[in-house]
């Protein structure tokens, strides 16, 4: 037995838009339930995680590749 609306099980052929949740920052993971206070202080933490800008490494000759606040996102937490 058909339905009104499309098919037999129930299911719509009209198109229907589905909401697209466009990735955020930090890799695809949803921030949208986490506090704006948070979400400053990890963004900080995402900015300040970055290499040593390749002027500085041919500056000093090789002397100077990384710095000691560069962080992995599975070796270590944050206080955030």
């Amino acid at each position: 037995m058909r339905s009104k609306r499309g098919t037999a099980r129930g299911k719509s052929t009209e198109y229907s838009p589905q909401i697209i949740h466009t990735p955020e920052l930090f890799g695809g993971r949803e921030l949208s339930k986490k506090l704006l206070g948070k979400k400053i202080r990890l963004a900080k933490a995402f900015n300040q995680n970055r290499r040593v800008p390749a002027w500085v490494i041919v500056k000093t000759m090789r002397r100077v590749v990384t710095h000691p606040k560069r962080r992995h996102w599975r070796r270590s937490t944050l206080e955030a």
